[in-house]
């Protein structure tokens, strides 16, 4: 007699079904944990690398600014330049050596050379393939040709400056072939240094026009790296390393000057320097 089934027994178990499920969900954890830490750690590189990108853009672009404010700086001190000179050109030329004239002919203080800090647009260069290997060939370009720009503007300037100290050079080392009573009247009387301090108005709006023209490079970098006014603004402001020390605590050159030594207040000088000895 057959035995009667049993609805209460549980099915047979396969194990072998359960064996590759197991494998199965095992292999798929490990392969989405792997993914997700590898994606992960690439996403934060990538964050990382845009957020070192955007830095060194604010770092150049800043620069570049500083650079722009430099030259509106040289154009306004030539600007006062030009104020002297003309005075200095309006005196009859047998005027110069009245006393009176004096004052007048000798404000004129030579100019300086200039030499733009290179250390930004070298770090830029020396990362121009992570640059590239972003494609931001755009803005590699544009950078090159606002410091190409500078580096124009930069090397007019020393010409000039150059030029400036060849008739002076000239009357210093031959003031007998020039007339006048000093050497400020001598300057004067050479043709080339009255010609020079005639073109003094002409490049300060020059310079002007260069800042400008800077600037309209500039903010073409701006627009690539999606860097606004006001980002570029408070960049400037928190890296004003200047502004950290207080102004009214800068000490000045007239407060390391002492009075001239009194040779009656000196010891001794036979005395002095056997003790030096």
């Amino acid at each position: 007699m057959e035995n009667p089934i049993n609805f209460n027994d549980p099915a047979p178990v396969d194990k072998s079904s359960n064996l590759w499920k197991n494998l199965i969900y095992t292999f798929l954890g490990t392969t989405i944990s792997i993914l997700l830490t590898f994606g992960s750690g690439t996403l934060i590189q990538m964050h990382h690398q845009a957020q070192s990108r955007r830095m060194t853009a604010m770092m150049v672009i800043s620069h570049i600014e500083s650079c722009a404010q430099k030259l509106e700086d040289l154009s306004s001190e030539m600007k006062r330049r030009d104020t002297i000179a003309t005075y200095m050109l309006s005196i009859p030329m047998d005027s110069l050596d009245n006393p009176e004239n004096l004052p007048i002919i000798s404000a004129m203080r030579h100019p300086d050379m200039i030499s733009l800090d290179k250390t930004i647009e070298t770090a830029f260069s020396s990362t121009i393939e992570t640059w590239k290997d972003m494609d931001n060939f755009g803005f590699i370009n544009s950078v090159g040709r606002c410091f190409s720009l500078i580096k124009v503007v930069e090397d007019n300037y020393n010409n000039y400056i150059e030029s400036y100290f060849q008739p002076i050079r000239e009357v210093n080392q031959h003031p007998e072939n020039y007339s006048g009573n000093s050497l400020y009247s001598k300057y004067l009387h050479n043709e080339e240094y009255r010609k020079i301090l005639q073109n003094i108005h002409d490049r300060s709006d020059y310079y002007m026009y260069f800042a400008d023209k800077i600037r309209v490079c500039n903010s073409i970098n701006m627009k690539l790296m999606n860097i606004s006014d006001k980002d570029l603004e408070k960049f400037l402001e928190e890296s004003d390393v200047e502004s950290i020390i207080p102004a009214d605590s800068i000490k000045r050159l007239k407060d390391f000057i002492t009075p001239a030594l009194d040779p009656k207040s000196l010891p001794d000088i036979h005395s002095y320097f056997q003790f030096k000895q």
